[in-house]
């Protein structure tokens, strides 16, 4: 039984680890520890230790060898491209290959090392663990580069560094290493290699030019790292290593991106599945042939701007062709400052000043990633049209929005209306850092100074989603069928337009002009978002001074007051309701005064914390559950507290909801009346009223703010059950499991003992709506460990308990499949021994696992008691565990295990 860290515990390792030196624990023993043990005991190879656990090399590991360990420290994986790790994870063939690799057959000390290369000047064809497509054992290499320096190399002369000191263990020896090895053979779905330093050169950057061909020459350059990435993933190596001579020519020009550039144009989750995915491959070749001329006469910058001079612009034919088979060519022109520009298909890129010459052509470096004819590549390499990002961690992301980013930080309700969710159409626009330090740095100065101007520039830059199209962000390409967009923006009233001159688009807001920075539409998975190279400045309110998000406004005449939505969205302690109301398309409903008026009563952010668990919840239900569950909280007319009765009795007034056949009711009454501690009490249904917040008049209504989510009976929306407690309170349960469960054998299969017990008929219930309870009857595919919750574990879940009825029978069947596990498994199957230990096991939720921690308490003693946790929160209910069934077992727990909301692909949303 394999025991893994948690996946968080990696990412910290990864961002965090920065070992100097290699610090072995007092207990490592090299008499009595093999090679696992070692590595267990070393600090800083936390990250190969997880991957064996998850791959099954540890079964390598402990075997009787003699075997050397060529082990990378977590600073080593940390150099790998982002998402690399969670792939790994993902795929543990490749992963167990990968390790395998770093895995030699023999014992090869440092001493033999040494006489070795001193003998021959290096140690080669070592054989190691992994073999290739031929079934053939792959090699690997020693050298040394002076005294007690000594290094390792793959069979693509990638090197890592050997770090002392080499840790001797009962099979065999440990050797930490800097670099990853990457032996190209080693991964049969792609083509590239992860990379590391190369063999040491003395020559300065001409005459190793000479010599060097272009691949060789763009590994030497800092900023092409991802274009070295694109070209092993594209196939393309030989053809960039290909020798040039008079007879056969092969003179290349290379319009080679740079890592900012790449940046730009997709994201790093989505660049690694380029780089490991078949389908990646095929689209990295496309990209990279529309940058590489055909191998003709050399266009290089001296003979680029000759062209440009005499003949207007100059032509490189690409190695792209259409789909009707000719060749496609990009143009280059000079403007008069001497900048080369090259227009491509849909985007035009600038080049750099600086030229790379290598044997077999010349290396221009761009600052905008062409796109191919035939639509973006970056949409849609993992299969989803979308990115995974959102615009809120795009902008957190890229480097050149950092004064938009400090700006966007201050507004706790914008920035959640850009972070939150996935599938709705915003569209940002942001202004890059030149774009704010051309703009006049006392207006700058002045508008950081102010919450309230901060805000409106910040919400001059959004459009919302388009009534009819929610989905649908705002693109260029619409400019096709339109040559002139007008764009509502968060600022009531306003609008932006955005036009097309040439291969350049443009918007205008408030008299201000604005140029696209390229690429163009930058998808999220909420949204696009666009850089732009001016700060447009809107028609700042005569109401901005002092704290912009202090609402409450209410104006003579009611001028000032600004409708439902925009003052919900101004308010920092309304943040997470403003993003379920873009979520759920209720923006444009709450801002129209012709449809009103309303009375919202609006959960602050804690009411949703106080949700606990069930939060997640409500990020699984889908668009039109979701605004179901919020229309529950808008009242039709404008009721204030004044309005109700004035009296000193308890009265209760019920007011219709926009959720059809759905009310909520007002419970107002006077505490200590006729005395000093006379005292109004207002809740609706079981919420109370924030006392500053209530009466917050809007142009189209009112607003309440409350301390709790209200949520209608499920007995209004057609569920077939009710639930007793509306509060969410800390499990009751002690966690701690008894001596043992029950014994024997049992002839029912788990669903049938589900459906028997008293405890479970929630549960019962969920898993027939998701159509899970045949799959539980029958003994194929199993057995399966089921930790199942029982009716108080959902109750726990407090008012959104409900919200499982409303999910979709895909999503409610991936929450239940996250509490079944791979197998039958006991909890004396765990580890049985005094020490804290967390075993993982897959789920059938695919990609997924759950934790078990087993922990004893006071051990050696009387009170010695046996604790197990799932998931570090759940807890296993009195002696309700161990239950047998006929295809697995069956363990109760308290609490409901929800999969992270943060990874929808996963849950097929």
């Amino acid at each position: 039984m394999q025991k893994t860290l948690p996946v968080l515990l990696l990412a910290a390792l990864i961002l965090g680890c920065a070992h100097s030196q290699i610090v072995i624990l007092d207990n490592y023993k090299p008499d009595l520890n093999n090679l696992f043990d070692v590595v267990n005991l070393t600090p800083g190879l936390s990250v190969f230790n997880m991957l064996a656990q998850s791959c099954g090399v540890v079964d390598d590991l402990v075997a009787k060898g003699p075997y050397t360990l060529m082990v990378p420290n977590d600073q080593a994986f940390g150099k790998l491209p982002d998402g690399s790790i969670q792939f790994l994870l993902q795929n543990p063939k490749t992963c167990k290959r990968l390790l395998q690799y770093h895995l030699l057959q023999g014992n090869y000390r440092i001493e033999g090392i040494e006489i070795a290369v001193k003998k021959s000047g290096t140690l080669s064809n070592v054989n190691t663990l992994a073999r290739n497509e031929r079934g053939e054992y792959m090699t690997m290499g020693f050298g040394m580069r002076g005294a007690g320096k000594f290094y390792c190399y793959d069979q693509t002369r990638v090197q890592a560094n050997m770090m002392p000191p080499q840790l001797l263990a009962t099979n065999g020896v440990v050797h930490i290493i800097d670099t990853v090895l990457n032996q190209n053979d080693a991964w049969p779905d792609r083509k590239f290699g992860l990379g590391g330093p190369r063999p040491d050169d003395d020559r300065d950057d001409d005459d190793r030019s000479k010599d060097m061909n272009l691949l060789e020459v763009a590994r030497t350059v800092p900023e092409l790292e991802k274009f070295v990435l694109t070209v092993e993933a594209a196939g393309l190596r030989r053809m960039m290593e290909d020798t040039y001579t008079p007879t056969r020519g092969k003179n290349f020009t290379v319009l080679a991106f740079t890592d900012a550039a790449m940046g730009r144009y997709m994201s790093d989750d989505d660049f690694v599945t380029m780089l490991w995915t078949k389908e990646g491959h095929a689209k990295a070749e496309r990209l990279l042939r529309y940058h590489i001329s055909q191998p003709v006469s050399l266009l290089d910058l001296d003979r680029i701007r000759d062209m440009c001079s005499t003949k207007g612009a100059a032509e490189m034919v690409t190695q792209l062709k259409t789909g009707q088979g000719k060749q496609t060519t990009v143009r280059i022109t000079m403007d008069q400052e001497g900048q080369l520009t090259v227009t491509g298909a849909n985007n035009d890129a600038e080049i750099s000043l600086t030229e790379f010459r290598a044997s077999n052509g010349v290396i221009l470096l761009l600052d905008t990633v062409l796109d191919p004819p035939g639509g973006r590549l970056r949409v849609g390499l993992g299969g989803d049209d979308k990115k995974s990002e959102t615009i809120a961690e795009a902008v957190s992301r890229r480097p050149e929005f950092s004064t938009f980013r400090h700006l966007l930080s201050r507004q706790s309700a914008v920035w959640h209306v850009l972070a939150y969710g996935t599938g709705h159409g915003i569209t940002l626009f942001v202004p890059t850092d030149k774009a704010f330090a051309k703009m006049d740095q006392e207006k700058l100065a002045e508008i950081l100074k102010d919450d309230r101007k901060c805000a409106q520039l910040i919400r001059f830059m959004i459009v919302p989603p388009r009534k009819g199209d929610e989905s649908m962000p705002i693109l260029t390409e619409e400019l096709r069928r339109e040559p002139l967009l007008n764009l509502s923006t968060m600022i009531q009233g306003r609008k932006l337009q955005m036009w097309r001159d040439g291969g350049k688009v443009y918007i205008n807001g408030n008299d201000q002009k604005a140029k696209l920075v390229q690429p163009f539409d930058y998808l999220t998975s909420n949204g696009a978002l666009h850089a732009i190279d001016t700060v447009l400045l809107p028609p700042f309110s005569p109401l901005a001074t002092g704290n912009f998000l202090s609402v409450g406004v209410s104006g003579p005449g009611g001028s000032d007051k600004k409708d439902i939505a925009h003052t919900i969205f101004d308010r920092p302690d309304l943040s997470i309701l403003a993003g379920l109301i873009m979520k759920a398309g209720l923006a444009e409903a709450l801002s129209d005064a012709e449809g009103g008026p309303y009375t919202v009563f609006a959960p602050n952010d804690a009411a949703f914390k106080k949700l606990g668990p069930a939060l997640s919840v409500l990020d699984l239900l889908p668009k039109k559950a979701l605004a179901t569950v919020l229309k529950y909280h808008v009242a039709q007319g404008s009721v204030k507290t004044s309005d109700l009765p004035q009296t000193k009795q308890r009265t209760i007034t019920v007011f219709k909801t926009l959720l059809e056949g759905a009310g909520i009711y007002i419970d107002r009454r006077v505490n200590n009346p006729d005395t000093d501690q006379e005292e109004v009490c207002i809740r609706i249904n079981n919420a109370g009223v924030i006392a500053d917040a209530v009466d917050i008049e809007a142009s189209n209504g009112v607003v309440h703010v409350i301390d709790s989510v209200l949520i209608p009976q499920p007995a209004e929306l057609g569920s077939l059950h009710t639930f007793d407690t509306l509060t969410v309170e800390p499990p009751v349960t002690d966690h701690v499991v008894a001596s043992s469960g029950p014994d024997g054998t049992n002839e029912k299969s788990i669903a049938e003992m589900i459906n028997d017990r008293e405890d479970l008929t929630i549960l019962a219930r969920l898993l027939k709506k998701a159509g899970l309870d045949e799959a539980l009857c029958v003994q194929e595919g199993g057995p399966y460990t089921i930790f199942a919750p029982n009716n108080e574990a959902f109750k726990r879940l407090g008012p959104l308990a409900f919200a499982l009825d409303l999910l979709p029978k895909r999503v409610l069947a991936n929450v239940l499949k996250y509490h079944v596990a791979k197998g039958s498994v006991k909890t004396g199957d765990l580890p049985q021994n005094k020490e804290r230990t967390i075993t993982s096991f897959k789920t059938l939720l695919s990609g997924t696992s759950i934790d078990i921690e087993r922990r004893v308490d006071n051990p050696d003693t009387d009170a010695e008691r046996v604790r197990i946790k799932i998931n570090m929160f759940a807890g296993l209910v009195g002696d309700a565990f161990d239950i047998e069934a006929s295809n697995g077992v069956i363990h109760v727990i308290d609490s409901v295990l929800i999969p992270k909301p943060s990874e929808p692909r996963m849950l097929n949303i």
